[in-house]
């Protein structure tokens, strides 16, 4: 039998963001950056995950719903974008040794950040 606490529960994953695989490529693509590219996305990359922690820690319920979406586009949905922006200048103007495979692969996980 289904219990109510049950569902309640697998209801809230619905609103959490998974960012290890973004995590992951990023770790993959770092090696192959430059110095002041990997500082900056370093940056910005510990501001989305701050914000994705910040995120996940809020309740999401009835009551909380607008808050938890009002914190999500200030906290992930902004600094996704810029972070994004960032991987597509260098897409755009690639250097030598980057791996622009594995950084194709970083935009879209951003992208997919809340498919799991």
């Amino acid at each position: 039998m289904i219990k109510l606490t049950d569902l309640i529960t697998e209801a809230g994953k619905e609103n959490r963001i998974n960012s290890m695989r973004l995590v992951a490529l990023l770790e993959k693509l770092a090696p192959t950056l430059k110095e002041a590219q990997e500082e900056k996305l370093v940056k910005l990359t510990a501001e989305l995950l701050a914000g994705i922690t910040k995120v996940n820690e809020m309740p999401y319920n009835y009551n909380t719903m607008s808050e938890w979406h009002m914190t999500e586009l200030a906290t992930v949905v902004m600094p996704a974008r810029d972070l994004r922006e960032a991987l597509n200048s260098l897409l755009q103007k690639p250097t030598k040794g980057l791996d622009t495979t594995v950084l194709e692969m970083v935009i879209k996980s951003i992208d997919e950040l809340y498919i799991y």
